[in-house]
């Protein structure tokens, strides 16, 4: 839906964009958007035997183009700064659902990275500067772990609280970080506010 971005006003219709975007069990639905506009997906509509989903870039003008990641099984696409890449979090085998591991796709040229081999890797997000990609684990934990771009890179723990991190997200200069939060599912859940310097 088009919209003035200084008055929040709506200035236009609402429009489809893509049909069959991949959610959660809490409803959330797997797509980000890049500073630049660019938009990433994970589309599940009609989904192969065995549940694997594609994973695609649309462009602002609507035109859908495959990433050249084989059909599997992710979730959680976060796209980096620039646009150029999308961290997310897979696994090719359905069996496997609960080993993830972060993976990094370039968009053009197109290439795939494979970021952790921890089989417990989950929610990736690019730093502001693009240069890193953080993450959390698989179940849930309350370590914010980062690893660089490079091949052969090694994690490192950049964060640590007391409660399980559910989801977060970087600041606009990564000088903080912003987290849902819970010391159980059934106590509810908080926002947090850490500092990443």
């Amino acid at each position: 839906m088009p919209f003035d971005p200084i008055t929040a006003e709506v200035t236009g219709r609402p429009s489809v964009v893509q049909q069959g975007v991949d959610f959660g069990g809490a409803g959330a639905a797997s797509y980000a958007v890049a500073d630049d506009g660019t938009l990433a997906m994970v589309v599940s509509g009609v989904r192969d035997v065995g549940g694997s989903a594609s994973l695609v870039a649309v462009s602002l003008d609507g035109r859908r183009r495959d990433l050249g990641v084989p059909p599997g099984f992710f979730r959680r696409p976060r796209v980096s700064p620039d646009g150029r890449q999308v961290a997310f979090v897979g696994t090719n085998d359905s069996r496997a659902a609960l080993s993830t591991d972060v993976w990094r796709a370039e968009i053009s040229p197109a290439a795939l990275h494979r970021v952790t081999t921890s089989g417990a890797a989950e929610r990736p997000q690019f730093a502001r500067d693009g240069r890193t990609i953080l993450y959390g684990t698989n179940p849930a934990s309350g370590v914010l772990h980062e690893v660089g771009l490079e091949a052969g890179s090694a994690p490192r723990v950049r964060a640590t609280w007391s409660s399980t991190m559910v989801t977060g997200d970087l600041g606009p200069s990564s000088g903080y970080a912003v987290f849902t939060v819970t010391p159980s599912v059934s106590a509810g859940f908080d926002l947090w506010i850490a500092p990443m310097t």
